[in-house]
């Protein structure tokens, strides 16, 4: 449940995370991975995870599957949209391809919190990255690439302990 989460995690995991152009050569799967565990370490037992393409589900044991499919951002904002109550961190993972960013951007509008966004795409897609620089700006949100997650887990943490 969401009830003793502080960070909710939306993580992509639609058929074009299964490309092998990421960090290292990586699918952008396994990189959004291993992001998710460092903000998992950074704030143990306090994340909710959310996988999302075609369909959104919440992830109890924090290890998302491959679901392939599109990607439905807008579904997975507007599942997570219950969870936005004062204090509440979003963080979404991505390569930054949604089905449909209009929406994507409208949903994401309408939240209280903020919404930070991880790029986990190639280094040359700057549309991708730029639409996922405007998600998280929409509430004042921070974009970082996946290579300096360590750097966002560290300052979520710092976020919810009050430092």
């Amino acid at each position: 449940s969401f009830v003793s989460a502080e960070a909710v995690i939306l993580v992509d995991t639609s058929g074009s995370m299964s490309a092998r152009d990421s960090r290292g050569g990586q699918r952008r799967y396994d990189v959004a991975l291993e992001e998710l565990a460092a903000l998992q370490a950074a704030i143990p037992g306090k994340c909710a995870v959310i996988a999302f393409s075609d369909t959104t589900l919440f992830v109890p044991g924090g290890q998302p599957p491959f679901l392939s499919g599109g990607t439905d951002l807008t579904g997975a904002l507007k599942f997570a949209k219950i969870a936005d109550v004062p204090g509440m961190r979003f963080i979404v993972v991505s390569d930054g391809i949604p089905d449909n960013q209009i929406t994507a951007l409208a949903v994401a509008g309408t939240f209280t919190n903020k919404i930070d966004t991880v790029y986990v795409g190639p280094e040359r897609d700057t549309y991708a990255r730029d639409f996922l620089a405007r998600l998280s700006a929409t509430k004042g949100g921070q974009t970082i690439t996946a290579d300096r997650v360590v750097e966002l887990a560290d300052k979520v943490e710092r976020l919810l302990l009050g430092a």
